[in-house]
């Protein structure tokens, strides 16, 4: 038999060299594109505990709850409480505003903010409260009310006129002397929601409160709202923790408390490193003005 030409065997030898390799190559190609999430992830994470040590060398009195890349380019969102900043790599840089989404029309600093005041409901002792249940009460909702504030007035009314809602109202007599008196006579009377209701809604006067009666949970709650760092009346929490102040219409109030099931409402997640993911809130109509100190 002739032998093949050079070339022949040069073309034959590396199609079997290539049917040998081929199961390898593609097994390495498949490991290849697992890895490469896992090592976006690790080079992400990298750079932002480099920022993050930047950041605080150059602030060091200053406590940074966390650090996460912001919607910009070249700049890094900077938690601190519930403050939020947005700095360079170096912290030499620092821009103290808000940022718009011009395409979607939304305060994504706003956002933010918001998430980061997000209350824990599991702090709301509901002992506290006053509760007033329509129809199955599958809503849930707290608020935080003075008996003198016209805006809490104009709240209740709207609740009253809602169905399927669970209401707890924190009595918080922040207006003065009047407040606490109505506080503590309605604290005192034998069903205090329905003699808040009746105050609230028909301005019918609760009785004196005797002089034996101790109002009980007035300085509790006092306590509570300061810490929850509530300042004004009304004030609305809904179960996913996040505040509302100010009244609302019945079909902004029912609007706002959906948002709770919307798949867009995120918690705020802290790794290890410190990193915060989050996912925006829809944000809903302004509201009416609060009462405050």
């Amino acid at each position: 038999m002739n032998a093949l030409p050079m070339p022949c065997k040069v073309t034959r030898l590396a199609l079997i060299l290539a049917c040998l390799l081929a199961p390898g190559l593609a097994s390495a190609s498949e490991d290849a594109q697992t890895r490469l999430p896992d090592l976006k992830a690790e080079v992400q994470a990298r750079r932002l505990a480099n920022a993050r040590s930047a950041l605080q060398e150059r602030n060091p009195g200053t406590r940074i709850d966390s650090v996460q890349f912001a919607p910009i380019e070249g700049l890094y969102e900077v938690v601190m409480g519930k403050n939020v900043a947005y700095m360079d790599a170096s912290g030499r840089f620092a821009l103290f505003g808000n940022i718009w989404d011009m395409q979607t029309h939304r305060d994504l600093t706003a956002d933010r903010k918001a998430l980061l005041d997000r209350v824990d409901v599991a702090t709301l002792e509901q002992g506290l409260a006053l509760r007033h249940v329509k129809g199955k009460g599958s809503r849930t909702v707290y608020v935080f009310a003075d008996p003198q504030c016209g805006y809490c007035r104009q709240l209740e009314q709207t609740l009253a006129s809602m169905d399927d809602l669970t209401v707890y109202t924190f009595v918080l007599p922040i207006l003065g002397p009047e407040s606490k008196r109505l506080s503590n006579a309605i604290a005192c009377t034998t069903d205090p929601a329905a003699s808040w209701s009746a105050w609230m809604l028909r301005g019918e006067q609760p009785a004196p409160a005797p002089a034996s009666c101790d109002p009980g949970p007035a300085q509790a709650v006092e306590t509570l709202a300061k810490g929850l760092g509530i300042t004004g009346t009304p004030t609305l929490i809904a179960v996913d923790g996040r505040k509302k102040a100010g009244a609302m219409s019945a079909a902004q109030l029912a609007a706002w408390l959906a948002e709770t099931s919307e798949p867009r409402t995120g918690a705020v997640k802290t790794g290890s490193s410190g990193v915060v993911t989050t996912v925006s809130s829809p944000k809903t109509a302004p509201p009416t003005p609060i009462a405050t100190r």
